[in-house]
């Protein structure tokens, strides 16, 4: 789980420079990592990436840092009567030999 913390950070501090390059650590791989400036300080940015766990064994994000954004968040989009909220997300699971596209990973700029 640190390997995960750790593409992760490197990729959000990179930012565009890794935009089309793909990271592996261990069985992880990060791929298809984009954003784009927010539009003011007091408004999140977005983070879209794609993770690949070729490995044999499942594994979990339970947390996200950058020193890009002060409060990076993880949340999942829920539809309720057709109604879309972006609740917390306490973790995201990586089953073993799945891939998991995560889509606008919250974080507010410093």
């Amino acid at each position: 789980m640190k390997r995960i913390f750790a593409t992760l950070a490197l990729i959000a501090a990179a930012g565009p420079a890794l935009a089309c390059e793909t990271v592996t650590t261990g069985s992880l791989e990060v791929s298809q990592a984009w954003s784009r400036a927010s539009i003011g300080t007091a408004r999140p940015g977005v983070v879209d990436l794609t993770i690949r766990n070729s490995g044999t064994a499942d594994d979990t994000l339970m947390s996200i840092t950058t020193p890009a954004a002060d409060m990076p968040m993880l949340h999942q989009t829920v539809m309720n009567d057709g109604v879309a909220s972006m609740p917390y997300a306490m973790q995201v699971p990586f089953p073993a030999g799945e891939q998991v596209a995560l889509g606008k990973v919250s974080i507010r700029s410093c």
